[in-house]
């Protein structure tokens, strides 16, 4: 069964859409140096689907907030953070969340921007129970919104967690889930489309992390995790989804 309420983008292709890419990485780390930054990887994703777009990025941990009335659409990024960090700028970046959906702005959240928009909209975020989820997920897609072409009941999605949202803010369609993580994707209407994973990731960025984090798995989570990188992912997919999105968003609010 499909959700309902939701409107099925008549989209021109010749238009650009203008989006904030909100990075939420407040930690310089020496050992990703070699690596695009975060927005960067959203940025080269999205642009496989719509190269015409505008794309422009904000540290929102650095006080960057983009005027929200001159974007089309925004994507809140993943973070090495905690969405429950008593900082500042969390507190500041999860009431301009709620600003960006009052103003009915469609809005992607990609791993802490998934947990960060839950927590903002009312959800609840912590430690994930089985600790480090990373690698190549089998994702079971339960339920589909128009925008969703093709609409495949699983994807492969790139993992790099050990928090995940434990309840999603009222109003919002569970869409996906994992074994280890219930609430692996959602969305609300055309205002909200978050995933827990990493849609923007490359498997060499994925591997090096694993190698970093690996002091903290046990033998059968490294075990398990160097599996899966053997596997393909479906990334390409969901930058389209998110594409779509954003452009059903928009049309809905214009």
């Amino acid at each position: 069964m499909r959700l309902g309420s939701v409107v099925k983008p008549v989209w021109n292709p010749s238009m650009s859409l203008k989006i904030a890419l909100i990075s939420t990485c407040a930690d310089t780390n020496e050992a990703y140096k070699d690596f695009p930054r975060e927005i960067e990887q959203i940025k080269t994703m999205m642009q496989t689907e719509r190269r015409d777009w505008s794309y422009h990025f904000y540290d929102i941990f650095a006080g960057q907030f983009p005027d929200i009335d001159q974007y089309d659409g925004f994507v809140v990024s993943g973070s090495p953070s905690s969405v429950n960090d008593p900082d500042a700028w969390v507190i500041a970046m999860l009431d301009y969340i709620r600003q960006v959906f009052s103003a009915g702005k469609p809005m992607v959240g990609i791993c802490y921007g998934h947990q960060a928009i839950a927590k903002a909209l009312g959800g609840e975020v912590s430690w994930s129970p089985l600790g480090w989820s990373i690698g190549v997920v089998e994702t079971a897609y339960r339920d589909h919104a128009d925008w969703m072409e093709p609409q495949l009941p699983e994807l492969r999605l790139f993992a790099a967690h050990n928090e995940q949202v434990l309840k999603a803010p009222e109003g919002a369609a569970i869409l996906a889930s994992t074994p280890e993580c219930p609430i692996a994707a959602f969305r609300i209407g055309n205002q909200v489309f978050a995933t827990q994973h990493h849609p923007e990731m490359g498997k060499p960025f994925v591997a090096h992390i694993l190698k970093e984090v690996a002091p903290d798995l046990n033998e059968a989570q490294r075990e398990k995790f160097d599996a899966s990188m053997v596997k393909e992912d479906d990334s390409k997919v969901f930058a389209g989804w998110m594409a779509q999105f954003i452009e059903a968003g928009s049309l809905a609010k214009g």
